[in-house]
């Protein structure tokens, strides 16, 4: 990626990518990191059922989820996790939503209405003061 891209991409990577999508002329889009975007959802959704894309390892976990079966296993209890606390975070919701301010810049509002919402899904509730500073920091 060039410097240049690195600006746009930094100050506003929505419109970075947007910028990427109008240029192209395929539906998949290919960054300059080496991944790929998609931008029509029917085409995601297809893409994501798909056999063939969902076989192997999966990079991002590396060696912490040596197989398919394990990275499979751990998606569902995560599933399973979120579901099981759905009331709460629709309490966060509305908590965090009438916390907002009346004005602010996306993405990072939206981040931290997400992050605010789902702090105590996230981490283990007796995490240190510093852990939840730092979490929300990267938030």
């Amino acid at each position: 990626m060039r410097p240049g891209e690195k600006r746009r991409f930094r100050r506003d990577p929505l419109e970075y990518l947007e910028s990427l999508r109008r240029s192209s002329v395929t539906e998949a889009i290919r960054l300059p990191w080496g991944g790929y975007c998609v931008g029509d959802a029917d085409l995601s959704q297809k893409l994501l059922r798909d056999p063939e894309y969902n076989t192997g390892r999966s990079r991002f976990f590396n060696e912490l989820l040596p197989t398919r079966p394990s990275q499979v296993e751990v998606g569902r209890a995560v599933r399973d996790f979120l579901g099981e606390r759905l009331p709460q975070y629709g309490t966060e919701l509305n908590r965090a939503v009438t916390e907002l301010p009346a004005a602010g810049r996306w993405p990072r509002a939206g981040n931290m209405l997400v992050y605010r919402c789902m702090a105590d899904l996230l981490l283990h509730p007796g995490s240190p003061a510093r852990t939840r500073r730092l979490a929300e920091q990267a938030a």
